[in-house]
């Protein structure tokens, strides 16, 4: 029963009773709202770049599937008595193939297309081939076949061929394994010729089971960002290389098979990334692009072209369209407005009940123009305003601030913005990590009174990783949005770019969303978009350090909100630091008795660290239950982490009877730590080497109770994990009634500050001693401890967060001497037993445990528990150690003693 109260007394004790590092404070005004949050607030940002639509999105599988890439049989091998054709049935694609018989038993005709690096096949999955198709004469054949990388046939179909029309024919075939880099075979298999148009092949299951649709998993990771905005169908394709390539959204509507390609500027913008096989079908088209916006909730944002050919590719004006004859283009701004909201009967609106949806769509947004620059660009855009003004002045007009966030193009267009009172400004930032945390603030002093903010396109380029996905890039938006959060009023739309990119044809990085042909990869960045969408809130309050809101005083970012939707508080902090850091935090004006709370938290060691496609949940967010009682309470955002609470507010009396004030967990396990060397955790601890530490298997001898985290690390000292900043990671993480296991000796020993540099003093006692780092190139100047001084300062660190430190003397050496195992009774086993003592903490004489054991057993039997030296220890030999660490703790005076399992 003791054993039992002391477990549920650990439980109960406070989150952070005692702060890591030095607090700092937050005031958060709970019933004063300073600005409402638009719905429309965080979203999407669509561009064809990186095969985003056809190759991604857009679940269209035949690459060239109407023969009218500028190179007709691109994507397409032949075989056989096969020519292209040019009086097709769909005038704006012309192109089909006649497949004639090869006039010998024993040849063959056919076509075979490559798809998009491959055709992504899945086990047991349906695929609906359609083709138009008709014959020359009498009743003709072919044979539809999934061909595998091996140049197996994995899926077979039969279509028959009749009449001399052109006619739509379909079937439906299943793979039989999955395959990332297939092919679709097509055979003539009858003695005539036919002719073959608009090859196509789609899942069966696409998102919402349509058949010129989307494929499934990228759109569901668009819908599970919760997207208030949908901003399509992009930025430099919009403009075009040329404006004869620019995006023309009305060749984009009507029938699939009559939508005219258009050639993708993205395909030799890059020349390291060169594509040439890269266009632009308008499968996806602006019809599609609103019915993406429908499902997801979010509100439609065009972009549309002012007339402007890409600036960046184009020097002259003779490149664009005079302002003089701009009105046709301002008659496609018009015209798309009919077409999205304007009734069946008219002629736009005519169109879009044609494909299917005779009720309008919603359309509050529209931008004309992207990355534009100069007098050229407001000059054009300013007779789209009077006519948008004119005839729909509802619709929100979005301009633009140039390609960058500052400089002198920034600085003329936004007084021409305000002069022709645009009502959103596009500002773009691709930026380092350090601009982005040292940005917090930028729209603090922006004018309250003039057009808002678009942040329409933005995202972290970590130079140093070759502008990777990785968590620094994620951790400085996350911290940069807090300043868009609590700019709200200023601030009304933020979109991320680009969106998505195929791992094996990709032209830009950053991007959001990563695929191959048949997985997808959310990365960190992804997460921080999800919970900003997610926890937006309504309503943005005051949160203030001191009299200033917290935008990187001492590394740290913060902003609240309150959500009338769901009646909650939501607090974000961003902490860029290594260590944790604690914010005392107090809700004004707050006066609930107690709360149910949770804790999102995205959170990595490593900065570098990615999602991969084989990897993908590296980095994600962890939930944690918890409880606030009173208004006042210590959060400790862990070290390099972005942290929300949301705090459940209650229309009924709460109590906080027999409670204590503060924040803690609800129903919490208790975690067990193991901190120290490789012969308690080798390597990444999946014995990859043939090498374990006991510290991967002394969960294997405890109860469910518990969890253990091993955070031991090879090759360190009980100097060097602390130096190295691995302590600070363990200690930032502690929870009261937490326990950590350190066992440090093995690497105590050698040089001091040469070589790897690890040594400790030896001995018990207080004295130090200061060495140069001579071979660092800083020359740094270190003092050195002893052994048992830094175990001491492991366990008050421990003992300070209201955890409970054990000391674990090492494991013995695979050294014999007459028989018996050499023992360390005299050096750093005595040492630790000491330091133990010392500080009045928990000892498991482990050293002699195991030599005991081994005793028993003799040398022999113990030469196959080590593996490769004499040092390291094999599975076998873990797994012996970590049961005999357990035996250990269960005769300690704990509360640990009884989750150990019988």
């Amino acid at each position: 029963m003791n054993k039992q109260r002391m477990l549920l007394m650990a439980l109960s004790v406070f989150l952070s009773l005692t702060a890591w590092s030095a607090g700092t404070n937050l005031t958060v005004q709970t019933k004063k709202p300073i600005a409402t949050v638009n719905p429309d607030m965080y979203g999407i940002f669509f561009e064809d770049i990186n095969f985003g639509a056809d190759g991604g999105l857009y679940a269209e599988l035949i690459k060239n599937r109407s023969f009218d890439f500028p190179q007709t049989l691109m994507g397409w091998y032949t075989f056989g008595q096969v020519s292209v054709q040019t009086d097709g049935p769909f005038d704006k694609n012309p192109h089909y193939v006649k497949l004639s018989n090869a006039g010998h038993g024993h040849k063959h005709t056919g076509i075979e297309n490559e798809g998009f690096r491959g055709i992504g096949f899945k086990r047991d999955a349906a695929y609906r081939f359609s083709v138009w198709a008709r014959a020359q004469s009498g009743e003709q054949r072919i044979r539809v076949e999934f061909i595998d990388e091996e140049n197996e046939v994995m899926a077979r179909e039969n279509v028959v061929i009749n009449g001399a029309d052109w006619k739509k024919y379909s079937v439906q075939l299943t793979a039989r394994k999955d395959v990332n880099k297939g092919r679709l075979r097509i055979f003539l298999t009858s003695a005539g010729s036919l002719d073959l148009e608009h090859v196509s092949l789609f899942p069966v299951d696409t998102w919402k089971g349509r058949e010129n649709g989307m494929r499934k998993d990228l759109a569901q990771a668009l819908a599970d960002l919760k997207p208030g905005v949908f901003r399509f169908p992009g930025g430099c394709i919009v403009e075009g290389t040329d404006l004869e390539t620019r995006y023309d959204w009305k060749k984009s509507v009507g029938p699939v098979e009559n939508r005219p390609l258009n050639e993708n500027r993205w395909h030799y913008t890059f020349p390291h990334r060169f594509f040439p096989d890269y266009f632009q079908s308008y499968g996806l088209g602006f019809f599609e692009f609103f019915q993406l916006c429908e499902d997801f909730g979010a509100e439609a944002l065009p972009v549309l072209s002012v007339g402007l050919a890409c600036q960046f590719q184009n020097d002259g004006t003779e490149c664009h369209v005079p302002v003089g004859e701009i009105d046709s283009y301002v008659q496609d701004a018009l015209d798309l407005v009919e077409f999205a909201t304007g009734p069946a009967t008219s002629k736009w609106g005519k169109v879009r009940a044609d494909m299917g949806h005779p009720a309008p769509f919603s359309l509050k947004y529209l931008a004309i123009g992207n990355e534009q620059w100069g007098s050229l660009y407001p000059e054009r855009l300013e007779p789209f305003v009077k006519a948008l003004r004119a005839k729909y002045p509802s619709i929100q007009i979005v301009g633009s601030s140039g390609p960058s966030a500052s400089g002198d193009r920034f600085d003329y267009l936004w007084p021409e913005m305000k002069r022709l009172k645009v009502d959103l400004v596009d500002e773009h930032y691709y930026m380092a990590p350090d601009w982005f945390f040292n940005n917090a603030a930028r729209y603090d002093t922006y004018d309250r009174k003039g057009p808002k903010v678009f942040a329409g396109e933005y995202a972290s380029h970590d130079q140093s990783t070759r502008k990777a996905n990785n968590f620094l890039a994620a951790l400085s938006e996350a911290a940069f949005m807090t300043g868009l959060e609590r700019n709200a009023d200023v601030v009304r739309l933020a979109t991320y770019a680009p969106l998505f990119a195929h791992i094996d044809g990709w032209q830009w990085n950053p991007d959001l969303i990563w695929f191959d042909n048949l997985r997808s990869m959310r990365t960190p960045n992804w997460h921080v978009q999800a919970l900003y969408g997610q926890y937006k809130g309504t309503d943005v309050l005051s949160a203030l350090s001191g009299d200033k809101p917290l935008t990187g005083q001492d590394g740290l970012y913060a902003s609240a909100v309150k959500d009338s939707k769901s009646n909650s508080l939501i607090i974000k902090i961003a902490n860029r630091n290594p260590t944790a850091k604690t914010v005392s935090i107090n809700l004004k004006d707050y006066k609930q008795a107690s709360a149910n709370v949770k804790l999102i938290r995205l959170q990595s060691d490593n900065l570098r660290a990615q999602n991969t496609l084989d990897n993908p949940e590296v980095i994600k967010p962890e939930e944690k239950e918890l409880e606030l009682v009173g208004a006042d309470f210590d959060f400790v955002a862990l070290g390099q982490s972005f942290s929300i609470l949301v705090i459940q507010l209650s229309n009924e009396k709460t109590s906080a009877a027999g409670k204590q004030a503060g924040l803690r967990e609800k129903d919490t396990k208790v975690t067990v730590y193991t901190i120290g060397d490789s012969t308690v955790k080798n390597g990444d601890g999946s014995g990859s080497n043939g090498q374990w530490g006991w510290g991967s298997f002394l969960a294997d001898f405890l109860k469910d109770d518990v969890v253990v985290v091993n955070r031991a690390l090879g090759g360190r000292s009980s100097r060097t994990y602390i130096e190295e900043g691995l302590w600070d990671r363990v200690v930032s993480r502690l929870n009261p009634g937490d326990y950590v296991l350190l066992q440090f000796g093995h690497n105590d020993g050698g040089p001091f500050n040469t070589g790897r540099a690890r040594a400790t003093l030896k001995g018990n006692g207080e004295e130090s001693q200061e060495f140069v780092m001579v071979e660092r190139p800083a020359k740094d100047t270190v003092t050195i401890h002893s052994y048992g001084w830094y175990i001491r300062q492991y366990v008050k660190d421990a003992k300070a967060k209201g955890a409970i430190p054990v000391v674990v003397s090492l494991i013995p050496r695979n050294d014999w001497k007459d028989g018996k195992v050499i023992r360390n009774n005299e050096s750093y086993a005595l040492w630790a037993k000491e330091a133990a003592a010392q500080e009045n903490a928990l000892f498991i004489d482990l050293h002699n445990l195991v030599c005991d054991k081994y005793d028993t057993m003799g040398q022999a039997l113990v030469a196959p528990y080590y593996f490769g030296d004499h040092t390291h220890t094999s599975k076998a030999g873990a797994q012996v150690n970590a049961y005999l660490v357990s035996q250990g703790l269960k005769k300690l005076a704990c509360s640990l003693s009884a989750s150990v399992k019988e």
